[in-house]
């Protein structure tokens, strides 16, 4: 009885820590499997924007002389009949052909396509995001933004989540042990506190059945227990009563 007792609260309790656990893993997995592509090509959408604005206030005088940010690649002005480039904030591109341009080679066809709208256009190369803008007297302005900025921020935050899941997974890990742990101390601790006394009694009335009314029951500060102990020696004092009575007949 003792065992079955441990065994069932400990393979229940172990079945719903278990259970738990799988739930909260699962979820966490689901999360963690999140794509973050849609965030990449709306960062590659707000950023084609931004460049867009930008370049409606950047004097043409002074492009050679510009500092642009580290995310940022290059901007030149190029005539749109003969597709040279006028100037750049990249030193020694000025008058080299658009289709020999290092970063855009393959790409001319889309360029002078976009160019000829006559409107701010986006191009999306495999490793740059063009903006092309008019600038008046037959010429254009371009800038270049390499994809690779945006693609490190998202990676890098997609690391974090992964690792981020990776001590969640850890710590879950560590808990299931330690519930583990418990579970099956405080399934001991039940079986004996439940068990033994139950014994006991159990013993005691059985005792009783067969006649033994010297059998004692150890004592206990347990309230239930108490019960059954009263309930032993009422129906012990009842015996002993009548058996008295038979005999003095």
């Amino acid at each position: 009885m003792k065992i079955k007792v441990f065994f069932i609260t400990c393979a229940g309790s172990a079945i719903i820590l278990i259970a738990s656990s799988m739930l909260v893993f699962t979820q966490m997995r689901a999360v963690q499997d999140i794509g973050l592509d849609t965030l990449t090509e709306s960062l590659y959408q707000e950023d084609a924007k931004i460049l867009s604005w930008i370049l409606t206030s950047v004097p043409l005088d002074r492009v050679e002389t510009m500092t642009l940010p580290e995310s940022w690649a290059e901007i030149f002005v190029v005539n749109n009949s003969d597709l040279v480039v006028v100037s750049s904030t990249k030193q020694g591109r000025r008058g080299l052909p658009l289709y020999r341009h290092p970063d855009l080679l393959d790409q001319g066809s889309m360029l002078m396509d976009a160019m000829k709208t006559g409107k701010a256009s986006t191009v999306n190369t495999p490793d740059y995001m063009v903006v092309i803008r008019p600038a008046g007297a037959g010429q254009s302005i371009i800038a270049l933004k390499p994809k690779a900025w945006e693609k490190k921020l998202v990676s890098r935050q997609d690391a974090q989540i992964g690792r981020d899941a990776s001590r969640i997974t850890c710590t879950m890990l560590i808990f299931i042990g330690a519930g583990l742990c418990i579970t099956f101390l405080v399934s001991l601790l039940i079986a004996f506190l439940v068990v033994n006394p139950t014994l006991k009694i159990r013993d005691a009335f059985e005792a009783l059945s067969l006649g033994d009314f010297d059998h004692e029951v150890p004592g206990t500060d347990r309230k239930d227990m108490k019960a059954f102990m009263e309930s032993y020696l009422r129906l012990k004092t009842s015996l002993t009563m009548a058996l008295e009575r038979i005999q003095r007949r």
